[in-house]
């Protein structure tokens, strides 16, 4: 609730600002003659513009949060209303606990670090690029995709208790994650790599599995139930 409608609109006008920048790098490379109007548009200077291209060329990242930062020294985004495409975005160190995922959003292209997204509402969502160290515990991903169009790789993971009900991925790597007593019935995962995860308890059926590869860690035939199974491979990690 703490994210009023002025607060979130204000933080995903400094969001697109990546686009603005992406129109005039475009302009700068093709149509120099221009760059001067489409710099007035957005009232910076040719030398402000150039600048804030050159910054975005090194790293985008998401604008601080007026809550500051959280008792463990996370960036405080904690329930963002997540309502369109976050695109191409260094995100180190954020908490996103607790919030929705609404109408188009979604994360693509961003390497995501160190974060936290514990009982994120993401239902429908779609993810893909790379999460390192990111806790999804207890979340709600039910319906989300994950990997294509592109490549995505969770390593050292955790969806604990998360609710994955109907999710679907495609070509997504899992590395050192942890499924335990994930619910993952009617999931559907595609030519998926899981190397070294942890199934405790984790509920499959209803499913596909196909294509997929286990490393060194892998679910019970019990537990993968009717499971479809078409050319799962099942490998223990070389000495």
């Amino acid at each position: 609730m703490r994210w009023n409608e002025n607060l979130s609109c204000e933080k995903y006008n400094e969001l697109t600002l990546a686009d603005h920048i992406n129109i005039v790098l475009l302009a700068h490379s093709f149509m120099r003659v221009k760059i001067k109007n489409i710099a007035k548009e957005y009232n910076q200077t040719v030398a402000s513009v150039t600048e804030l291209v050159e910054t975005a060329r090194k790293e985008r990242i998401l604008p601080a949060s007026p809550f500051g930062y959280t008792d463990e020294g996370l960036i405080d985004y904690r329930g963002f209303p997540l309502k369109h495409q976050l695109v191409r975005l260094q995100i180190v160190g954020v908490d996103f606990s607790y919030s929705i995922c609404d109408r188009a959003g979604s994360l693509y292209d961003c390497n995501v670090k160190n974060s936290r997204f514990v009982e994120i509402h993401f239902n429908g969502g779609a993810v893909a690029n790379i999460f390192e160290n990111c806790n999804f515990n207890h979340a709600s991903l039910k319906n989300g995709g994950f990997g294509s169009p592109s490549m995505v790789s969770f390593l050292d993971c955790t969806f604990i208790n998360t609710d994955l009900t109907n999710a679907g991925a495609r070509g997504a790597k899992f590395t050192r994650c942890s499924f335990e007593r994930a619910n993952m019935k009617k999931a559907h995962f595609f030519s998926c790599i899981f190397e070294e995860c942890n199934f405790d308890n984790t509920k499959f059926g209803n499913g596909s599995l196909a294509g997929c590869k286990f490393i060194s860690g892998c679910p019970s035939d019990k537990q993968f139930g009717n499971t479809i199974m078409n050319n799962v491979k099942i490998e223990k990690m070389p000495f």
